[in-house]
């Protein structure tokens, strides 16, 4: 073989290799990019996971032993990592008594995820807290994981509670209130005299019947709202109103009084009026 022939073949050597190195480090260049991108996310991952507002575990899905856990459900249950790390979800103390069993993340590929929107749960130190239990499965490279996602809804329960109890006492007072209401019709029903009360405008709050059939009425109810200008002895009623209001700002009784009033049917009666302030105590 010639020495120019050599130095071809050294030559095309020298290129192929040249290439296979050039796109060695090109696939090399690439694979290093991926995998700067992937410790990118992995920290990004760890930073939401560590960073989270919500309990988080994530679990082998055939085996159902917890693979990691974040602060925040540490904090919010007080055990340490190595008490939940490691060991499969329902021999865990605290989900142990509960319908999260292993029977129940076996019908996850079913069902697509499981929820307890209201899932009671003890902390180490035996204080009851409520939490909302969410899982879902999906596949991490080549391994299925169950993540499980732990909600603190405590406070939110406590307000309900708070909320529920004000309201049975506002409708237990309703009713008081209400009882008191028809025992004092009942009273002024019952007594032979007209009875009638007004608000600071001089408008009727209430009377009894006695009163109402005075009016032309047939019933208490439709003198409400009502004021003596629209009543049979409106020609009386720039008087009495003033007597009235005289009562009011002055916070004494005017008694046995005696009265012309004019009646529906144009006739004149005289009465003897007791008028007495009533004074609303506010709190």
């Amino acid at each position: 073989m010639s020495d120019t022939n050599l130095t071809k073949k050294i030559q095309l050597a020298n290129t192929g290799l040249g290439r296979r190195i050039a796109l060695l480090e090109k696939t090399l260049s690439e694979k290093q990019r991926a995998l700067t991108s992937l410790r990118g996310s992995e920290k990004r991952y760890r930073r939401l996971f560590e960073s989270a507002k919500d309990g988080i575990l994530i679990l082998d899905a055939d085996t159902g032993k917890v693979v990691d856990v974040n602060p925040f459900l540490l904090q919010l249950l007080g055990y340490p990592y190595g008490t939940l790390c490691g060991k499969c979800i329902w021999e865990i103390g605290l989900f142990r008594d509960l319908a999260v069993s292993k029977d129940v993340f076996k019908t996850l590929p079913d069902n697509e995820y499981i929820r307890y929107d209201d899932l009671p749960l003890q902390t180490i130190n035996g204080q009851s807290i409520a939490v909302v239990f969410v899982s879902n499965d999906y596949k991490v490279d080549r391994n299925k994981v169950i993540q499980c996602n732990i909600r603190d809804i405590t406070e939110r329960k406590r307000a309900e509670e708070r909320l529920s109890e004000n309201h049975r006492e506002l409708h237990e007072t309703a009713l008081r209130l209400e009882q008191s209401m028809n025992m004092l019709q009942v009273v002024v029903e019952s007594i032979p005299v007209r009875v009638f009360w007004k608000d600071r405008d001089l408008r009727y709050l209430g009377c009894n019947t006695l009163f109402a059939r005075d009016a032309g009425l047939s019933r208490s109810e439709e003198l409400l709202g009502l004021d003596d200008f629209v009543m049979g002895w409106r020609k009386q009623a720039e008087f009495y109103r003033a007597d009235d209001r005289k009562v009011m700002e002055s916070g004494l009784p005017k008694l046995n009084i005696v009265e012309q009033q004019s009646t529906p049917t144009g006739a004149k009666i005289w009465l003897n009026t007791s008028k007495v302030p009533l004074l609303m105590h506010q709190r």
